[in-house]
C-alpha cells in the first residue's frame, strides 16, 4: 500500500507542477492582445480493487493527470486605440493568417502592420506574417497620390469560425490551428447558416482575457496541493525506509 501512496503523490506533484505552467503561460500574457486564457483540467488515473476482511471490496486510486488544457473562449472588452492598422472582433471569429509553407493560423490579435512591397503594401502581423481576405489571399493596399488607400480594409479582412472553437490547439502569439476537435474553418458573413454574429472594429484591439486576481488564486491552490503531494511522497519514503530497517 505504501508504494501506492508514493505513486499517487507523486503523480499528483507532475499533475500540479503542469497546472502552475498553465497558470505562468496565463499571467505571461495578461497583455497579449487576444489572448485567451487557458484552464488545466484533471482525471484520475487506473484504479484497483482491493479486498479487505472488514466490509469487502474497495477501489484505490493510483494518482492524477492532466487530462486536457482547455482554451477558455469568449468576448473580452475592447480597447479604442486610434489606430487605423487595429482592429478588433466583436462576437465570433478569428482572423486567419498565412504562417508559410501552405499553412494558416487563426487569432483574435488584429494588431497589424504593412509590408512595403513594390507598388503597395501588405498587410502583416507584427512578426511578418500575411492577414488574408475573404478570399484567402494577402491583404495588399495600393499607393495613390503617394499614400496608401487604406479605405474598405475593415470589410476586406477574413473572419473564421469553427463548429468546436474550444478544440482549437493554441500556438504562440495568441494564434491557433485547426485540430480534429476544432473541425475545418468556416467562412463567416456569407448568410444562412454561416451568418453567425460578429463586427469587425477598426481602431480597437481586444483585451487579453486572463483575470490576473484569478490567476494568483490558482497559483497558490497549485502551489499548496504541490506541497501536500510533495509530503505524501516523503512520509511514504519515510515509511519505507522504517520498514527496510525492521527486516
Amino acid at each position: 500500500m505504501s508504494n501506492i501512496g508514493f505513486w499517487t503523490g507523486a503523480t499528483g506533484m507532475k499533475a500540479f507542477q503542469s497546472k502552475l505552467d498553465v497558470v505562468a503561460h496565463n499571467i505571461a500574457n495578461v497583455n497579449t492582445t487576444g489572448y485567451k486564457t487557458r484552464r488545466a483540467s484533471f482525471d484520475d488515473l487506473l484504479r484497483s480493487r482491493i479486498n479487505t476482511n472488514v466490509d469487502g471490496n474497495h477501489l484505490v486510486g493510483h494518482g492524477v493527470k492532466q487530462e486536457y488544457v482547455d482554451n477558455i473562449m469568449g468576448q473580452s472588452a475592447l480597447n479604442e486605440t486610434g489606430y487605423e492598422l487595429d482592429f478588433a472582433l466583436n462576437g465570433e471569429g478569428f482572423f486567419g493568417i498565412d504562417v508559410g509553407g501552405g499553412q494558416r493560423e487563426y487569432t483574435r490579435n488584429g494588431a497589424f502592420n504593412l509590408s512595403v512591397e513594390g507598388n503597395g503594401a501588405a498587410l502583416v502581423t507584427n512578426d511578418g506574417h500575411y492577414v488574408l481576405d475573404r478570399n484567402g489571399q494577402h491583404i495588399v493596399l495600393p499607393f495613390e497620390n503617394g499614400s496608401l488607400n487604406t479605405e474598405g480594409l475593415a470589410e476586406r479582412l477574413g473572419v473564421w469560425g469553427f463548429e468546436n472553437q474550444y478544440g482549437l490547439e493554441s500556438q504562440n502569439n495568441a494564434r491557433y490551428t485547426v485540430s480534429e476537435n476544432s473541425g475545418d474553418p468556416i467562412l463567416l458573413g456569407q448568410g444562412g447558416a454561416n451568418a453567425r454574429t460578429y463586427e469587425v472594429r477598426q481602431f480597437y484591439l481586444e483585451f487579453s482575457s486572463v483575470d490576473l486576481s484569478r490567476e494568483m488564486v490558482e497559483v497558490i491552490q497549485a502551489q499548496r496541493a504541490f506541497q501536500m503531494n510533495s509530503r505524501v511522497v516523503q512520509t511514504n519514503d519515510q515509511i519505507n525506509e522504517e520498514l527496510n530497517n525492521l527486516r
